[in-house]
């Protein structure tokens, strides 16, 4: 039975001070794993765990400690395991017509203003320096987790209720670009935004948010395994291109159909507005 949540009224200023306390509790963790390292030294492998350790112990904090009540809605929401598993394949497909179609709008945005693009040693060094293993936990399981808890499962749901859910959606997609703090991912990412945040006010179901997240990154890192190469899409390239044009073709069919078909099916969980009193 879903608990009854009494919060406060939740608007864009709220967001934008979750998000900050949320950037600023990352940046103190690694400051003092800064320090550590230093003094005790570390190696790249355990420097990229505890980047990724910090980031769910930034949410963790901030849900405990300063919106317990917005928390234990959260973890209402966490119990809620798909049952739809048609729509988890059709949100895999989603992914992959996502990654493709970002892949080529990233190739553009590149070509056009290369400067905002640089290569992040940490990121490189996790993708291409790492076990998979590694890879899954860092790139995919965390960042999918924290973020959808805090840009969805708190931010998105919390002003939709005093918003519309398309500003909703969009007020915190332009967040969670933000929240990247590089010129370069701001767009991809606030477009990755919109299609999170509409897939979770549809379905009302925090998981598959954090699915289509997974399955995203998750893509990224099996792209660059596949025996089979596109250019400018899992060929590791610093010159400015653009990948095939039937690529991107498919890309975008497998988009369309992926969000036809989660965005026409009815929301799969019990969450209902009329269970909070605001």
């Amino acid at each position: 039975m879903k608990p009854t949540i009494i919060v406060n009224k939740f608007y864009t200023k709220h967001a934008v001070i979750l998000v900050i306390q949320f950037l600023l509790v990352i940046f103190v963790l690694s400051f003092f794993a800064d320090v550590l390292s230093v003094i005790i030294g570390i190696s790249l492998l355990e420097e990229v765990m505890v980047i990724g350790l910090f980031q769910l112990l930034s949410v963790t904090i901030l849900l405990a400690v300063k919106y317990d009540q917005i928390g234990a809605d959260v973890l209402f929401q966490l119990k809620q395991i798909p049952r739809d598993f048609t729509l988890v394949i059709w949100l895999m497909i989603l992914a992959v017509g996502d990654l493709i179609l970002m892949s080529e709008i990233h190739n553009v945005f590149k070509m056009v203003v290369p400067g905002l693009f640089f290569e992040s040693r940490i990121a490189n060094a996790i993708l291409f320096e790492t076990s998979f293993l590694i890879r899954v936990v860092v790139l995919v399981l965390f960042p999918s987790l924290c973020e959808e808890v805090l840009f969805r499962g708190v931010i998105a749901n919390r002003l939709a209720q005093n918003y519309s859910e398309v500003r909703a959606v969009i007020l915190s997609a332009v967040l969670f670009g933000i929240s990247h703090l590089s010129l370069g991912q701001i767009i991809p990412a606030f477009l990755g935004g919109l299609l999170y945040g509409f897939v979770y006010l549809r379905t009302r179901n925090i998981f598959y948010s954090i699915l289509l997240h997974f399955f995203y990154n998750l893509a990224i890192i099996i792209s660059y395994e596949v025996p089979i190469k596109i250019g400018n899409f899992n060929v590791v390239n610093n010159d400015p291109g653009r990948q095939p044009w039937w690529f991107t073709a498919i890309g975008i069919t497998l988009l369309i159909f992926g969000l036809v078909q989660v965005m026409g099916r009815s929301s799969t969980c019990s969450c209902d507005q009329s269970d909070y009193t605001v």
